[in-house]
């Protein structure tokens, strides 16, 4: 018997097989792209609020209404926090800062000028930061730390030695150098101080200013009259009741110190009528920074030694 071998079925192109065909398509998984954390931008209407809050509170602050610009601050601080808002924290900071130091909460005030320069620098407000400096700076004066305030004023001016906020730190700078005996420095501070200074820009800066000049006036020889008279029309033209009452309590300063030194010409028949005036000056510093609660400035008044 002969078996008749079948042929091979030759598989046509294009077709499948049934076993092919049972089979279901794999489906092959890719790995997801990860999606990095982006910061939430601000949200306008909580940046406006919070814009809005803080323009009130530089007015009050400006009239020398503490409380009120503190309270306006504190709010504001808390919405810039929510927006993430870094240069407007550091800014809301600052003036919050300015205005413990103003009631005398100085170690406060110093943690909080350390706080505003941290977020300044963060947001490379340069200006801002330097103005927070010379906050800090202003700290270590009253607590009687100088020679920490001059180093780092010295080391930052260093660093940016032009614009408004230098002119403030070579004011500063001059004040400290003129206090400590060194007059010849702070003429040479006051003189750069000059070269960089944008009168009306900034009261605190204009005010620094005046300071200087004075010290270094009374250090040089001018009359307690004389030099009363150049700060009298700098008080008339200061930016905010702040710097109008640190200017008063320099006149009543240089006028008492002035008085411990030497006696006036017009005074020399009768000295205690000297000491009369000039103790009523220092009294009505005192009574006008106390009913603004402008603490540091009446505290440091009621020690001068003539009132």
């Amino acid at each position: 018997t002969l078996r008749v071998k079948e042929p091979a079925q030759v598989r046509q192109p294009g077709r499948k097989e049934k076993s092919e065909e049972a089979k279901p398509a794999q489906t092959i998984e890719t790995a997801k792209p990860t999606t990095l954390p982006t910061e939430e931008p601000p949200r306008p209407n909580l940046l406006a609020k919070a814009d809005s809050l803080y323009a009130v509170a530089v007015s009050k602050y400006t009239a020398g209404e503490l409380a009120a610009a503190k309270a306006g601050c504190e709010e504001a601080l808390a919405l810039y926090k929510n927006a993430n808002s870094n240069a407007k924290i550091g800014k809301v900071q600052r003036m919050l800062a300015t205005i413990l130091f103003h009631q005398d909460v100085l170690s406060i005030a110093k943690q909080m000028f350390e706080e505003a320069e941290s977020m300044l620098q963060r947001a490379g407000e340069r200006e801002e930061m330097a103005l927070a400096t010379i906050g800090r700076a202003r700290v270590f004066v009253e607590q009687k730390k100088s020679d920490e305030a001059e180093s780092m004023l010295k080391q930052t001016v260093a660093k940016n030695p032009e614009g408004n906020a230098a002119a403030g730190m070579y004011g500063l700078l001059s004040s400290l150098a003129v206090i400590s005996g060194k007059t010849d420095d702070g003429r040479q501070y006051l003189q750069q101080a000059d070269r960089q200074h944008v009168r009306g820009r900034d009261a605190m800066i204009d005010m620094l200013l005046e300071i200087a000049r004075a010290r270094y006036d009374a250090a040089s020889g001018k009359t307690a009259a004389e030099m009363r008279t150049e700060l009298q029309t700098a008080v008339a033209r200061a930016g905010d009741v702040a710097s109008s009452l640190e200017m008063k309590y320099t006149i009543a300063e240089l006028a008492s110190e002035y008085l411990n030194r030497t006696a006036q010409p017009r005074f020399q028949r009768n000295p205690r009528r000297g000491a009369m005036q000039s103790g009523q000056r220092v009294e009505a510093v005192r009574s006008e920074a106390a009913s603004k609660g402008f603490t540091l400035i009446a505290r440091k008044t009621s020690e001068l030694p003539l009132r």
